[in-house]
């Protein structure tokens, strides 16, 4: 059987790698070191400059974190929904039923406007168990009260179950009175 050593191994023809850099584990690192410094940058929530996205690998990294970003009028809608959920249903502190509504009444008014209050408060919105509302957005309520100067006095709370206008309080009574009125014709 013929021997062959190395006569038939193909050769590369350096004319086709005139462009390759000796430094490829150089590019290889600045290229991990830019993805890694877009993702970090999406987590810290800190806006990128044209210059910085228009680096392909700072912008995967930056993209594959922060995903497509929410209108903040989504972002509004939505947090405006679970804090009228949380409000309806009771599961919320009730040291903190006043200035959770004030709250909710400003943002519906309008009256805050400001992107990082209304992302950061729905930052805080996290689910718990019994789907009461998270701690962090408790106290996120309560910074926004005093930010905005929300306070409303201590008024005994009274709440509409189902939301006709007339408090739960005052709709007993009303039953309360029917019955006495119906019992005294009969």
């Amino acid at each position: 059987m013929p021997k062959f050593y190395r006569q038939n191994k193909k050769k590369i023809d350096p004319r086709y790698f005139l462009n390759e850099t000796i430094n490829r584990d150089e590019d290889l690192e600045e290229a991990i070191s830019s993805r890694f410094d877009g993702e970090m940058d999406a987590m810290r929530r800190i806006k990128p400059g044209e210059d910085m996205m228009s680096d392909k690998s700072y912008a995967d990294g930056y993209n594959s974190v922060a995903g497509p970003e929410i209108p903040i009028e989504d972002i509004k809608d939505e947090i405006e929904e679970k804090m009228q959920y949380l409000l309806s249903t009771g599961r919320m502190n009730n040291n903190l039923f006043p200035a959770a509504g004030a709250v909710l009444d400003a943002l519906m008014a309008g009256e805050i406007t400001d992107e990082k209050d209304i992302r950061d408060l729905h930052a805080a919105d996290k689910d718990t168990e019994g789907g009461k509302a998270h701690p962090d957005l408790e106290d996120k309520i309560r910074e926004l009260e005093d930010k905005y100067n929300l306070k409303q006095l201590n008024l005994p709370i009274r709440r509409d179950s189902d939301r006709d206008g007339t408090s739960d309080s005052d709709e007993l009574m009303q039953i309360a009175r029917s019955m006495k009125s119906g019992q005294g014709n009969a």
